[in-house]
């Protein structure tokens, strides 16, 4: 390894200083940082100081535990990856060595951990330190920093073939500073079964976290899952509870999804794969939140499976209000298929978000099937209060033969609805009627009770 300079205008200078020579050895990578220059030969990686003018440090070539031998390939070489100015990452085979450069504050001449510390050179101002040091098992052909405690791997399984070749897919791996695996993944390279550890290379670029896996034949980019990616492979895999929950939890940071576009895949799901329709219907506030559009959307859906009965205590009154046909629609279901729910809607529902007309005209012809129907009768003298048909509600009353109907006819002057249906009073009720009649002689005049009485003794 020489190092020549530039001089006058950038013409080459021609002096030439020797920083490293050894016979036999071959360099595999040089790597500079700062006033720092690192590089391999086939047995140790050395690192130079330009500063000082002399090698600071030596990592030595840790030979291969003999339980480790099946599964690293010996054709792998060193790699180097600069951290930083002052740490640098070496890996050989299966071993990987984070150094750090400091001050040599020690008169041995070494420093580090043991049997693979980094020798120093002449004792100079600056050693190495070796502050991690581990074997992961598998040929290494690529190795770089991640976020603060993690390092990436592009791994090489050989599985012992005698050449050298894989017999699996290469992996890009994740693992934490002391070896433990955090993620794997298997990298899709055509032809992985001609190619030995020493072809593959990885490079990066630190400040985008992007990782550039670099075969004979093509380059794979890989970069750091988000949580846009981490949903995606979720929903790949029909896990659409736990893509809901990571959304919910940081929808702030998705990109390319929405926890709507989620949860309506989700509700979906169990519509037609769990077949539950309580349980999406209960899902509907949270995924719709406020969007009338697609509350609407989703009563239709509901309405076409023959649902609605589920989701009608969800179904939003206000905040956001829907389209009048919408909640027509439910009312019309319900008075179909369950009279009861039917009344319990309209007593809970407010009665100016549907046509209040239209719902009693399909009452009215649905007690033309079933004319003595309470429910209805009932339901049918609450939808003429809320129309303010207060003359058709007191007929309603009298037919049913219950309601307040006194209170009725005095709060809202219906002594002109009455004159014609004294006797149909009397027989609701005798007394209350009696009071009425006597204490309403201005408006109900005798002369007009007796007549329609006189042919009921009693």
């Amino acid at each position: 390894v020489s190092l020549v300079g530039k001089g006058w205008l950038g013409i080459r200078s021609q002096k030439e200083t020797i920083l490293y020579q050894e016979q036999g050895s071959s360099i595999h990578g040089i790597r500079w940082r700062g006033q720092f220059i690192a590089w391999c030969s086939d047995r140790a990686a050395h690192v130079y100081d330009l500063a000082s003018s002399q090698r600071i440090g030596v990592i030595q070539r840790q030979q291969q535990q003999q339980s480790q031998q099946p599964a690293v390939s010996s054709l792998a070489k060193f790699w180097l990856c600069w951290e930083s100015d002052t740490s640098l990452i070496v890996s050989f085979n299966s071993s990987i060595r984070i150094a750090r450069i400091k001050q040599n504050t020690s008169a041995t001449g070494q420093s580090g951990l043991g049997p693979v510390a980094a020798h120093v050179i002449d004792q100079p101002g600056l050693i190495l330190e070796i502050t991690h040091s581990f074997d992961v098992g598998y040929s290494i052909c690529g190795v770089a920093p991640f976020e603060q405690t993690s390092l990436v791997v592009f791994a090489y399984l050989s599985n012992g073939s005698p050449d050298g070749r894989a017999e699996e897919n290469p992996e890009l791996r994740v693992i934490t500073r002391k070896g433990d695996e955090l993620s794997a993944d298997v990298l899709p390279i055509k032809n992985f079964e001609k190619y030995r550890a020493m072809d593959y290379r990885l490079d990066y670029l630190p400040n985008d976290w992007l990782f550039y896996l670099v075969s004979p034949a093509e380059i794979l980019v890989a970069r750091p899952r988000d949580l846009d990616d981490h949903i995606t492979w979720l929903r790949q895999r029909q896990k659409y509870l736990e893509a809901l929950s990571a959304a919910e939890v940081d929808e702030a940071h998705l990109r390319t999804h929405t926890l709507t576009e989620i949860g309506e895949q989700y509700i979906e799901y169990v519509l037609q794969q769990e077949k539950n329709p309580a349980k999406a219907a209960d899902l509907l506030p949270k995924i719709l939140r406020k969007d009338a559009q697609l509350w609407e959307k989703w009563v239709l859906n509901f309405h076409k499976i023959g649902q609605l009965k589920v989701i009608t205590g969800c179904v939003p009154v206000g905040n956001p209000t829907l389209s009048s046909m919408i909640y027509e629609l439910v009312l019309n279901q319900h008075l179909n298929d369950d009279k009861n729910l039917f009344f319990e809607t309209i007593s809970n529902w407010p009665h100016s978000i549907y046509r209040v007309q239209v719902i009693i005209e399909a009452v009215n012809k649905k007690l033309g099937q079933l004319p003595d129907d309470r429910v209805l009768l009932t339901a049918l003298a609450r939808l003429y209060i809320y129309s303010e048909q207060y003359s058709k509600t007191l007929d309603t009353y009298l037919r049913l033969k219950e309601g307040p109907v006194f209170k009725l006819i005095q709060d809202h002057n219906l002594f002109d609805s009455v004159m014609d249906k004294l006797v149909r009073l009397m027989e609701f009720d005798r007394v209350e009627a009696t009071k009425l009649l006597v204490n309403s002689t201005d408006k109900l005049e005798v002369k007009n009770v007796v007549p329609q009485l006189s042919s009921h003794p009693e």
